[in-house]
């Protein structure tokens, strides 16, 4: 198995596994909206949390290239890399939640998604840059 294949497979099963702990605490909170509160797989919302969280692992592990910034030329630590991606991808899933019906508009779930969406990011990326590398070396030159 090649080094990028592994850094996409790591990061893919921290998102699943982070989407179902999403999931799990936006059922938990008392100030959830009420397409949250089924811990159902019938339930869309149970799906939407899940393949947000799993394309935001995808994301952080093919953002792994990105070392320096493009512009100004200064190393990306991982930390900011993956609060970076997680933020970008998990915009749609706030705004989402924050135009349904069912949550009248919450500030808190829009912000507390975007949060999680950037240590979700910044914690898949550290332990996938930890067993996978980063930059060149995903490379592979023949």
């Amino acid at each position: 198995m090649n080094i990028l294949t592994k850094r996409l497979l790591i990061s893919s099963m921290l998102g699943l596994l982070f989407g179902f702990l999403c999931f799990f605490g936006l059922t938990q909170s008392p100030e959830t909206p009420t397409a949250f509160t089924a811990w159902s797989y019938s339930n869309p919302m149970f799906w939407m949390v899940i393949l947000n969280r799993v394309i935001l692992g995808a994301f952080v592990g093919i953002s792994g290239f990105m070392t320096l910034h493009p512009m100004f030329k200064f190393r990306i630590c991982p930390i900011f890399r993956g609060m970076k991606v997680g933020v970008t991808v998990s915009l749609l899933l706030a705004v989402g939640v924050f135009l349904s019906p069912e949550s009248e508009g919450t500030w808190k779930a829009f912000w507390l998604i975007l949060g999680a969406g950037a240590f979700y990011g910044a914690v898949i990326d550290i332990i996938t840059t930890k067993y996978s590398g980063e930059g060149e070396s995903l490379i592979v030159r023949k």
